[in-house]
């Protein structure tokens, strides 16, 4: 039997290979079709602080343009919205606006800190500045990887009455999502803590470290950070990659939520990638990403959408 101190290391290591575990690394882009990359634009102030996004936006492009908010991981502590630059330029060339956006980190910055920062974000993109830019209102997903998965779930699961509101923020303007694409991102927080085989004393402990890390608020309520808790039948189509083997991230985070969106009648799916850990390689890494370009043109652009079932069932 592991030591009760074993859960809370492993939870703060997690910490660690979470801020590496962000999504491809960043690509350079050269010449005449390049997408022209804004940096640091200011979306919001938050305790004094200016939070920024980079913008990446399609060579020749007219707007309004769909847009994806791509929201980095490191397990809510760490982790920088460079660590996107590359997928957001990837996607500006497949035709999308793409934002990264740095968002306020625990535990300096305890929860619900990082979700506002996060819805914030979509309403200046939905907002007159995003309009600038050529971001269309209505076609605005969240993408995000492990700690920016969870998040990108909740931008699709969270209504005004919800809560996690930062103060002075404008209920005029909606912070929900047209549609959300998860990478191994937790669903359940109050579950989360039950790594492996364990008992009550693990699932204790492990709950103690992320209260430690996340502050007052999460140990008050940690369901208030689930986005199963938030699911309702009002919700966008929802997209969840997850390995079968995360140590970090069970596989039965992705089972519970999916589960959870059949109840309630919400569109979707969860891609369960056999013996993959936490994070893909090539050529699941691939696969996932042009599974999600399709998911996107689906739900962003259908009219860019191609169904393959006339061929398929022509006689």
């Amino acid at each position: 039997m592991r030591p009760t101190w074993f859960l809370p290391l492993l939870l703060l290591a997690a910490v660690a290979v979470l801020g590496h575990a962000a999504g491809p690394a960043p690509v350079v882009v050269a010449g005449d079709d390049a997408p022209a990359l804004h940096r640091d634009l200011v979306y919001a102030t938050a305790d004094g602080t200016p939070l920024t996004l980079h913008l990446a936006r399609p060579a020749g492009a007219r707007g309004p343009l769909p847009t994806v908010l791509l929201l980095h991981g490191g397990g809510w502590t760490r982790g920088r919205k460079e660590q996107l630059e590359g997928l957001a330029l990837f996607l500006a060339r497949e035709g999308f606006l793409a934002a990264t956006a740095a968002y306020r980190l625990a535990p300096r910055h305890p929860w619900p800190a990082q979700i506002q920062d996060c819805r914030a974000a979509v309403r200046w993109l939905r907002g007159p500045a995003g309009a600038a830019h050529g971001v269309d209102p209505g076609r605005i997903a969240a993408l995000g990887f492990s700690a920016g998965g969870h998040l990108a779930l909740l931008l699709a699961t969270l209504d005004p009455p919800d809560g996690l509101e930062a103060e002075g923020a404008d209920p005029a303007v909606s912070s929900k999502v047209q549609t959300a694409v998860s990478f191994f991102g937790p669903t359940d927080m109050e579950r989360l803590p039950q790594v492996g085989a364990g008992g009550d004393l693990r699932e204790a402990v492990g709950t103690a470290a992320l209260a430690t890390l996340l502050g007052p608020a999460f140990r008050a309520d940690p369901s208030s950070m689930s986005p199963v808790r938030y699911l309702d039948g009002g919700d966008p189509p929802m997209l969840l990659f997850q390995g079968t083997r995360d140590p970090l991230v069970p596989a039965a985070q992705a089972q519970l939520f999916l589960d959870r969106m059949t109840e309630v009648g919400v569109r979707g799916k969860a891609v369960l990638v056999a013996g993959a850990g936490h994070g893909f390689l090539e050529p699941e890494l691939g696969d996932s990403v042009e599974a999600t370009l399709r998911w996107l043109d689906r739900h962003l652009r259908p009219d860019r959408y191609r169904s393959r079932v006339p061929e398929i069932l022509r006689r």
